[in-house]
């Protein structure tokens, strides 16, 4: 039986909400990051939060209609109307027609060094009754790039004192400014566990094949461990340089993953049934997302 688990720790979540000052807007776009849209509002409610940032309009209406009090920016291209605690994104001027048209309040969202979606020259979009706030998505971790995001914004907002100026990125929480924090990734920092279960201990010999394509030859007897973890948790097919925990031992994967199962090099220590490691205690987010080649976010939102 496949016992292949994505673990989620609330009680880390819950410990990461209570370092972060109730002011800030949070983010809980595709699913919640993957940690569950329903379940993580709820909790930060309980916790005091009561601003939401969400990129799809469904999870928008979900909060306006059960949560009076509670502030909604809804994120990107979506248009909704009707709520009152409802915020929508205006980043060009066919936005700001809507928002208008049909007297909806609205923040602005500038152009950052990333240059994606967002206005370079904000005085043609400040002008009107419903634009509540103004704000900036930071796209680098490079202290420099931080830096001139955070002057960028301070420039263009400096002489405006009744809007919500916000800047996005869990990074803005290692800087000091007079903005309000969007953040995501924190939430969810240090939550997540992925572990599988030794199905199978194969005894090899030199010549013989692991994986499809018969991808790797034995070059000496080995004891291969099969695990119920293969890509189609979201990691990648490739094993080359990749590493995973045993009983707080360090083992690596061999071959390329099947799609519901990996090849580990192991030793006589280790037996059927025993906890394999891919995410956790001895391997945090970052470690693995060098080994994937992936970012963070990918790992977070990608894996199931």
């Amino acid at each position: 039986m496949v016992i292949y688990l994505r673990i989620i720790d609330y009680a880390q979540i819950k410990m990461n909400l209570n370092k972060i000052e109730r002011k800030t807007i949070l983010v809980l776009k595709d699913n919640a990051y993957g940690f569950g849209f329903i379940r993580v509002l709820t909790m930060a409610i309980k916790e005091g939060f009561t601003f939401f940032a969400v990129a799809k309009k469904e999870d928008a209406i979900y909060i306006l209609k059960r949560y009076k009090n509670i502030r909604v920016l809804l994120l990107g291209k979506e248009k909704l109307k009707g709520y009152e605690n409802l915020y929508i994104t205006v980043s060009d001027k066919n936005d700001l027609t809507y928002a208008l048209h049909n007297k909806q309040n609205y923040h602005l969202k500038m152009k950052s060094l990333m240059n994606r979606l967002g206005v370079v020259d904000i005085k043609d979009y400040i002008n009107n009754e419903y634009i509540k706030g103004i704000y900036l998505h930071i796209g680098s971790n490079k202290k420099k790039d931080v830096l001139k995001e955070l002057e960028s914004i301070k420039t263009n907002t400096v002489n405006i004192n009744s809007l919500l100026i916000h800047v996005g990125g869990s990074i803005c929480l290692e800087y000091h400014h007079d903005f309000i924090n969007r953040i995501g990734f924190a939430i969810y920092n240090k939550s997540l566990k992925i572990v599988g279960k030794i199905l199978k201990i194969n005894q090899l010999k030199k010549g013989e094949f692991i994986g499809y394509d018969l991808s790797l030859k034995l070059k000496k007897t080995c004891l291969i461990g099969i695990v119920d973890v293969g890509y189609s948790s979201g990691l990648s097919r490739n094993n080359k340089n990749k590493y995973v925990y045993i009983k707080d031992h360090k083992y690596l994967l061999v071959g390329n993953k099947c799609m519901d199962y990996s090849f580990i090099l192991i030793d006589e220590h280790v037996l059927e049934g025993d906890i394999v490691e891919f995410l956790g205690q001895n391997i945090n987010l970052a470690r693995l997302a060098k080994m994937e080649e992936k970012s963070m976010y990918e790992l977070l939102v990608q894996t199931k």
